[in-house]
This record gives structure tokens, C-alpha cells and sequence, in this order.
């Protein structure tokens, strides 16, 4: 219907945004460090909304377990470190905190 019909013409959109704004990363002349600096953010601009998408499906579903990896597989450690605790899992929160802290 006419909600699933918005939603799609929103993801198209959003792709097509997200299409031109590489183009212009990759052929911009600026130079190489600040072009993969531009490149990793918006990598990680296009994988949050699918990281999110699955932390919430993941909520829905119960499967904590799941919820903390997929805010670990978009680089979300603190959320990842939240979740955990809010579950209960505290020694796994002060790991994930670590690791982060280590690995910065």
C-alpha cells in the first residue's frame, strides 16, 4: 500500500543519496588520507542503518546475544557495552570496554 510504497521511495532516496556522495569521495581531488578518511565514515554511515535494523530485529526476537554482535559488527562498542550491561552481562560489558580501550 501507499506506507510500503513511502518506504521504498525513502530507501531509494537514501541509496541514491548515499550513491552520489561516494561518487564525489572517490573523485574528488583531495588528497588519498583524507579521501579513505571520507570513505570510512561513509562506510560507516551506510552500515548503521543496517545496524540498527538488526540490533532492533534482534530485540524483538529476544536473542540478546545477537543484539550485542551486531553492535560490534558496525564498531559500536559502547552500545555494544550497554546492551550487555542493561542484560545483565556485566563482566562481558567490561570486556567489550576493554577491548575497546586497548584497541584505540
Amino acid at each position: 500500500g501507499k506506507v510500503t510504497s513511502n518506504l521504498d521511495d525513502e530507501r531509494l532516496h537514501s541509496m541514491t543519496s548515499h550513491a552520489f556522495s561516494l561518487i564525489l569521495i572517490l573523485f574528488s581531488p583531495i588528497p588519498v588520507n583524507r579521501k579513505e578518511q571520507a570513505l570510512t565514515m561513509w562506510l560507516r554511515a551506510i552500515c548503521k542503518i543496517e545496524v540498527d535494523e538488526d540490533i532492533t530485529a534482534s530485540q524483538k526476537a529476544g536473542n540478546i546475544h545477537a543484539e550485542i554482535f551486531a553492535a560490534l559488527s558496525g564498531d559500536d562498542f559502547s552500545r555494544a557495552a550497554s546492551i550487555a550491561m542493561k542484560h545483565g552481562h556485566i563482566m562481558l560489558a567490561m570486556i567489550i570496554t576493554n577491548a575497546t580501550a586497548t584497541s584505540g
